[in-house]
């Protein structure tokens, strides 16, 4: 698949795999959910679904932290922590 994609392989273990660009979809299309204001929790299971998963827990291991997301995760936390503990943070 990457020779007919013209992408080289630099030999085991050495990427870029197939599987690079499911994680790299997971990632983004994660980023891209918490950007619409869509809960983690939602967006996993959403992932999940698409990606032909069983559960959520399978999703999770493609799943990275990555800069982008930090800002759309700390607004989620501000959130539950309000609801948890009351008034502003």
């Amino acid at each position: 698949m990457l020779i007919l994609a013209g992408i080289p392989h630099l030999g085991k273990g050495k990427g870029p795999r197939i599987h690079d660009f499911r994680h790299t979809f997971a990632v983004t299309s994660l980023r891209l959910f918490l950007q619409k204001g869509i809960k983690v929790q939602v967006a996993i299971i959403y992932l999940s679904k698409y990606l032909g998963h069983s559960s959520p827990e399978m999703t999770e291991y493609y799943i990275h932290l990555c800069p982008e997301c930090i800002p759309a995760m700390q607004k989620h936390i501000d959130e539950i922590s309000k609801e948890l503990f009351g008034g502003e943070k």
